[in-house]
This record gives C-alpha cells, structure tokens and sequence, in this order.
C-alpha cells in the first residue's frame, strides 16, 4: 500500500482489513500482535482480548529494559464507556490540576 492509500479504503474496508488481521492472527495461534506506529497501536489495541495481545514494540523494549508501562489508552478504548474512562484516568488528570469538567 502506498503512503496515503488507509484514507482512500474507507472505514468499513479498514475495519475489515484490522478484524481480519487479528482474525489470521488468532488462526495462527499467535500470543500478541506487535505494531510499529502509534496509530496503528491506536487501531489494533481494541481487538487484544485472551490469548491475544496487542503491543507496541517500544513497550515490548521498555519492558526488557525493566521500565514497563501500563497501556493506558488500550484499557480506555476497550471500557469504550465516558464515565469508566474519566473514573480511571482520574488519578492523572486531578495530579495535573484539573476539574473532571475541564478533563
């Protein structure tokens, strides 16, 4: 696919494109999907469930160097409900000064 071909698919050939992945994936019996960019960690991240995991390759080595991270955003996405979200992420926003309507 060439640079700028994702937009010209459309949503729905997209969203297919991503199922199917995970889809080959689970077929394959494969443990965890790594992604390389941060958008398609954005993309992928909501269909890492089970035996399935959905990583980004810079949490893969955070996590071999000792330093790793709670994915945040893949615990927001999967909730997918406003009011879990602001309740989890309550923490970060409120060290930070602000109001939950600010948030």
């Amino acid at each position: 696919m060439r640079p700028g071909s994702v937009t010209q698919l459309g949503s729905m050939r997209f969203r297919s494109i991503l199922d199917n992945l995970a889809l080959d994936a689970r077929r394959l019996r494969a443990d965890k999907l790594v992604t390389l960019y941060h958008s398609c960690h954005r993309e992928l991240c909501g269909v890492g469930e089970g035996s399935l995991l959905v990583q980004n390759y810079v949490s893969i080595l955070a996590e071999a160097l000792g330093c790793a991270h709670r994915d945040y955003f893949q615990e927001f996405k999967k909730l997918g409900v406003p009011d879990a979200i602001v309740d989890l992420s309550r923490p970060m926003w409120e060290s930070h000064g602000l109001t939950e309507e600010h948030a």
